[in-house]
């Protein structure tokens, strides 16, 4: 590890496609440090050292994400999350910052047409929520956010329904889910590839998107599910966290 991360304390770190992220909850300018493929300016824009006018496409050890923050000595970094080739920055106090990739609208601004994702300097700050966001989770070609009052909401691409809005469209704009999920108090959001879990405060499991191995097969032989749907287990007992793999979702309970 470079030499400039060993006396910071990471908080948070996540994997992309190719790709890392690290945070620390450090009151330093630099909170984030990137690594590995960049070709979508997924881990921000890294300025070459032979021409200043051209970044970076690989970085090779652990490089400062910079982040527009309007306080930087009194706000934190307190989450990164990946995905395929988007990140998501969430903080304490200045919301949550998404770079990368947006051909699906998974960093929560309006779609481009033809635009160059590399070398690109642009950050942008999300700001759609009722309430403050408390956790962020990159899919794959899109993104959950969940609030403080237990409210979730996504964007990006949602062909297998992984974004859960009940329909297979893609959406630019992160918008509230109900299905199941209505009047629930969500306390964990997990999703990796194109299928998402959901944890309710009474420990119930809600799940929807990507079906095809059968994630779902408790309540439904379809590929795909659109919408959130509590999902039955018999003699699990409160189910205190979830996660998803490219095929396979598991869960703790206690």
């Amino acid at each position: 590890m470079s030499c400039r991360l060993r006396d910071l304390a990471i908080s948070s770190a996540a994997c992309g496609y190719g790709f890392t992220l690290l945070s620390s909850k450090t009151s330093d300018v630099t909170k984030v440090w990137g690594m590995g493929l960049n070709k979508d300016s997924q881990i921000g824009f890294h300025r070459s050292r032979r021409d200043r006018t051209k970044g970076y496409e690989y970085i090779l050890e652990p490089s400062p994400v910079p982040l527009p923050l309007d306080k930087p000595q009194s706000t934190r970094v307190l989450q990164v999350s990946c995905g395929r080739a988007h990140s998501l920055i969430l903080t304490d106090n200045e919301g949550v910052f998404s770079i990368g990739n947006n051909s699906y609208g998974q960093c929560a601004r309006k779609i481009v047409e033809g635009e160059i994702y590399s070398e690109s300097q642009l950050i942008h700050r999300v700001n759609r929520f009722e309430s403050r966001v408390v956790q962020v989770e990159c899919g794959q070609d899109h993104s959950l956010f969940r609030t403080e009052q237990g409210e979730v909401y996504s964007c990006g691409w949602g062909a297998d329904g992984q974004t859960g809005l009940g329909h297979y469209n893609v959406s630019s704009k992160p918008m509230k889910l109900s299905g199941d999920l209505a009047g629930v108090n969500v306390v964990q959001v997990a999703t990796y590839g194109d299928s998402c879990l959901a944890v309710s405060s009474e420990g119930n499991v809600y799940g929807w998107g990507n079906s095809e191995y059968l994630q779902f097969a408790s309540i439904t032989d379809l590929a795909q599910v659109n919408v959130p749907r509590l999902l039955p287990f018999q003699n699990v007992g409160k189910v205190k966290q979830v996660v998803c793999g490219g095929t396979s979702c598991a869960l703790l309970n206690g």
